[in-house]
């Protein structure tokens, strides 16, 4: 019943978008308004991309999710990027974090992909601080209890089929990578459990996340291994 209706649905919007005459001005034309709006009825799957800063998130993977495929994909980043370097102007620290938060949004509209913040403003304890040599340090400058709160309530608001974090914990990584993958992994299971932060499940936009979860770990820009389910 419901593949039936999904099927009604496109058809209408197919209708809907010929001219009156009953032929496409140009039958060669790719309709992409269209083909974003239909494409994601085919599939329910949720995906979710950690990382540490604008830029770290898979944008041509999370592209093909989204545009190629249908699925819901969403980017959660920890900070804003104050800690990074401009070649371009003169904005650091604060401003920096502005314009590459504003960047990271902007490209998601055109990749079909949500982008989210876990720090609420540039100003936030989840703050890139600069280069960290561990997740030790990382946690210890942006507070780990506040860190894992936010992380969990947003798995838990934004239900993830599948979450993949953007990197490995190797110790060759950025300290802000290796906690974010490290969180994610730990996030995993701990989202599913009524005992960790029981106070957010009182709130009634936040439930209880799936066991079904899958955890994906990326290896490359080229292949990704799914884990395993919770």
């Amino acid at each position: 019943m419901k593949k039936a209706l999904l099927s009604l649905l496109s058809l209408l919007l197919v209708l809907a978008s010929l001219p009156l005459g009953g032929s496409a001005a140009n039958p060669d034309e790719t309709n992409v308004e269209l083909w974003n709006a239909v494409k994601p009825l085919e599939t329910t799957v949720t995906f979710l991309n950690s990382g540490a800063h604008p830029d770290d998130e898979r944008s041509d993977f999370l592209a093909y999710l989204s545009r190629g495929l249908g699925v819901k994909t969403s980017s959660l980043i920890a900070n804003r990027g104050e800690g990074g370097q401009n070649e371009i102007g003169d904005e650091l620290d604060n401003a920096l974090g502005i314009i590459r938060s504003r960047e990271m949004i902007e490209a998601a509209k055109i990749t079909g992909v949500k982008a989210y913040h876990l720090s609420e403003t540039t100003s936030d304890p989840i703050y890139d601080f600069g280069f960290s040599k561990t997740p030790e340090e990382t946690l210890q400058k942006w507070g780990e209890e506040l860190t894992y709160e936010r992380l969990i309530r947003f798995i838990r608001t934004y239900q993830p089929d599948i979450l993949m974090p953007s990197f490995q914990n190797d110790d060759t990584q950025h300290g802000h990578h290796r906690t974010m993958t490290i969180l994610s992994e730990r996030a995993f299971t701990d989202a599913a459990d009524p005992t960790v932060f029981p106070q957010q499940l009182k709130q009634e936009s936040i439930g209880m996340a799936s066991e079904k979860v899958i955890f994906a770990r990326f290896l490359g820009r080229s292949s990704n291994h799914f884990d395993r389910n919770r």
